[in-house]
């Protein structure tokens, strides 16, 4: 099946140790147009029953497969695109997605369309849905940051349909759509080994002037769980330390910290060792940049914007 637009792209499909969500991830791909012979799952599970599976799972929908050590999101798709060139298959535009992403029909075609309208865009995504809740509910319809302590938070509003792309300031990694120039030039970030890296590149990408969008009439969805505790405290330290600062970073691992008590007394949700896990995350990102002082996430970069 050829892609429903003018422009090729690829695509990368990062799992792990999900074979069972792999096969209906790949089928909803195949449906929006996306090319199997240009698509390259990569496996980054520790078990070998589970990387099998999806091996068998790519090979009989007709895709590649590579099979990675598990470095987190961030490797794995890096991996994926270094693979990609090396089999000739590096097109214009690059897809990458979770193995459990389920993007309807026609969302790939509206996200193409995006980077025709505007030559500065340089990462579009759909509105996504949590297919786990009645209604399949919006859980993110791109990002923000908050004004002082520069917190991610989602977007969760509904759009029109038919509305022009609209700018954040980052997008949810689940299911976005790059330029493949700007992964090959910026980079996922490693260091987050998951949660964080998207937020990361993109909040970069509109500092070098380049346009991060949510395109209203692409819709995918997914599952939902949330950032475990101890990679929120590790992830969003680093995250401020490199764009921001360690104070910021500091004072908004505290902030979590004091919302996780306040969420479990006032509403019963969450467990109490949650606050204990953020710190424990905080104390391993300090770690990491006392001892890896020349890491990616442990270089601030443009703290004054």
């Amino acid at each position: 099946m050829s892609t429903p637009n003018d422009q090729a792209l690829s695509c990368i499909v990062v799992h792990f140790q999900s074979p069972a969500t792999l096969s209906a991830t790949l089928a909803a791909l195949r449906a929006a147009g996306v090319v199997s012979a240009s698509t390259v799952v990569v496996d980054n599970s520790v078990s070998d029953e589970a990387s099998e599976s999806a091996r068998t799972i790519a090979e009989r929908a007709g895709c590649l497969f590579l099979r990675v050590d598990n470095r987190g999101y961030a490797a794995a798709a890096n991996s994926g695109l270094q693979f990609l060139t090396s089999q000739g298959l590096r097109e214009e535009l690059l897809l990458l997605s979770t193995h459990e992403s389920l993007p309807e029909p026609d969302a790939v075609e509206k996200l193409t369309a995006a980077f025709r309208s505007d030559p500065a865009i340089a990462v579009a995504g759909p509105l996504l849905f949590n297919s786990e809740t009645v209604g399949s509910k919006i859980w993110s319809g791109g990002g923000r940051l908050s004004a002082v302590l520069k917190r991610p938070r989602h977007h969760t509003g509904k759009l029109s349909d038919d509305g022009a792309p609209v700018d954040r300031t980052w997008l949810d990694g689940a299911f976005t759509l790059y330029e493949t120039a700007v992964l090959e030039q910026q980079r996922l970030d490693e260091s987050y080994f998951l949660y964080f890296e998207e937020t990361d590149l993109h909040v970069r990408l509109a500092r070098l002037g380049r346009r991060v969008v949510i395109v209203p009439g692409a819709h995918a969805s997914q599952s939902s769980n949330g950032i475990p505790p101890r990679l929120l405290g590790r992830n969003l330290f680093l995250f401020q330390v490199k764009l921001f600062s360690p104070w910021r970073g500091r004072l908004a691992v505290c902030f979590e910290v004091g919302r996780s008590l306040v969420r479990k007394l006032l509403t019963r949700r969450g467990r109490w060792g949650d606050s204990v896990s953020i710190v424990s995350g905080w104390l391993e990102g300090e770690r990491n940049i006392r001892t890896s002082p020349d890491s990616e996430a442990s270089a601030p970069a443009s703290r004054a914007q």
